[in-house]
């Protein structure tokens, strides 16, 4: 049980079953409108409450972690998100639909910094590639859901959907709480053997901050930054795919295809680059990721005004649907999403 990949595989499984609390969100939007007559930003206003106490309530996470211990930390968590993903079956009123959101928000926010904390901890020598491994979860997990969800959905109602979900990912939050565990004083870490001539410029980042000397230090708010200009287009389209998908007159199955595919890139992106910054250093990881996006986004900008447009840096072959932009357009944001996991780790003790 004391094993590092064991714990960063049960910190893996608890971070895929909250994938869909942010990742498959969009899917429900059109059958929520559709049931209540609701406007479209009343209901997207929950999404806005989700994602503000899913990042706010995470700078006070590690202070309880650190007394409760893992498992009764993740636990919590467990019941918050099962409870609250549920309850959206029964919200009746749109400050049912934001209370019951918002208190699976504080449950994901204990689950990702749980995970990540725990993983950092696990592999002191291996930040990055742990992170990304970690973050993928969150990034590519929903990937396995979708199909289910959508089925869901549209064999019976978006009621039985976030009820049948959210039974389940709570109750499976919950059992591999159990066996969390953070590494005592007498664990060393995880070593890498060097192959070949060491790369001096990859820093390995053994330096410790505390919260204090962290927030003085303007590389955090920079990095900070670097986070909310990143997000921000990526989570606009996960928010809004499927009222996009209404709009431009799309069929069903593009929306599941897209919400599918976008996770797969954001997963496997987030693993790759935490494996590359621990190689090349962080800032030269950051460098080529970042430059990477801004190229995909401005491509998938200017083919979503054109139709049958092939986005060959994000795409493995052209799309020969009417459904080609959006899948494109979510690849790519899939691609930005996945680049930095890794900056936490020069902050992390």
């Amino acid at each position: 049980m004391m094993n590092p990949w064991f714990q960063l595989v049960t910190s893996l499984i608890a971070m895929v079953m909250i994938a869909n609390l942010q990742y498959a969100w969009t899917l429900f939007v059109g059958p929520i409108q559709d049931a209540t007559a609701w406007k479209l930003a009343e209901i997207q206003a929950a999404f806005s409450i989700f994602i503000l106490l899913q990042t706010w309530v995470q700078p006070v996470d590690g202070w309880f972690i650190d007394r409760m211990g893992p498992r009764k930390f993740i636990t919590a968590a467990g019941v918050l998100c099962g409870f609250g993903w549920s309850a959206l079956a029964y919200a009746s009123t749109p400050a049912q639909l934001y209370l019951f959101y918002g208190i699976a928000g504080i449950g994901a926010a204990f689950v990702y910094s749980g995970s990540i904390g725990s993983a950092l901890k696990w592999f002191p020598d291996r930040r990055g590639l742990a992170a990304g491994i970690i973050a993928a979860g969150f990034g590519g997990g929903t990937a396995l859901f979708i199909p289910l969800i959508a089925y869901l959905i549209r064999a019976h109602t978006y009621r039985s959907a976030f009820l049948v979900t959210g039974i389940f990912q709570g109750v499976v939050i919950a059992v591999v709480a159990q066996f969390m565990r953070h590494p005592g004083p007498e664990f060393a870490g995880t070593k890498i053997v060097a192959k070949g001539p060491t790369n001096v410029k990859a820093r390995r980042n053994t330096e410790h901050f505390s919260t204090g000397e962290m927030l003085r230090s303007p590389h955090f708010y920079l990095m900070y930054f670097m986070f909310v200009s990143m997000a921000t287009g990526g989570l606009l389209v996960t928010a809004n795919a499927g009222p996009l998908v209404k709009s431009w007159g799309l069929a069903a199955a593009a929306l599941t295809v897209a919400t599918t595919l976008s996770p797969i890139a954001n997963g496997a992106s987030r693993i790759f680059w935490g494996w590359l910054s621990d190689r090349t250093g962080r800032e030269i990881a950051m460098a080529v990721g970042f430059a990477l996006q801004s190229v995909c986004r401005a491509i998938t900008l200017a083919a979503g005004t054109q139709r049958r447009t092939t986005v060959s840096c994000t795409l493995p072959k052209a799309w020969r649907r009417s459904s080609e932009v959006l899948l494109a357009r979510s690849c790519s944001i899939g691609l930005a999403v996945g680049t930095p996991p890794f900056t936490a780790a020069p902050f992390s003790h």
